[in-house]
């Protein structure tokens, strides 16, 4: 599966910022919080993507590695 790609600066600030609002509202209704989570590992995953060079099908996890490694 390759990374999912956000279009420009603005398309990962929108997710992220999403994200964000998804998981607050998930504190006063429990239904947004599947939602909120599934969200915010895409966010990451988009981020993740257009940070390191060559991410290609790596899957989440091995993003994550990189970037620890990295210091990301």
């Amino acid at each position: 599966m390759a990374c999912i790609r956000a279009t420009g600066r603005t398309g990962r600030r929108g997710r992220l910022a999403q994200a964000a609002e998804l998981l607050r509202l998930s504190c006063y209704c429990c239904k947004f919080s599947t939602v909120a989570v599934m969200h915010s590992l895409l966010a990451v995953e988009i981020a993740l993507c257009d940070r390191i060079p060559d991410a290609g099908k790596e899957p989440l996890h091995g993003l994550i590695t990189k970037a620890s490694l990295m210091g990301s």
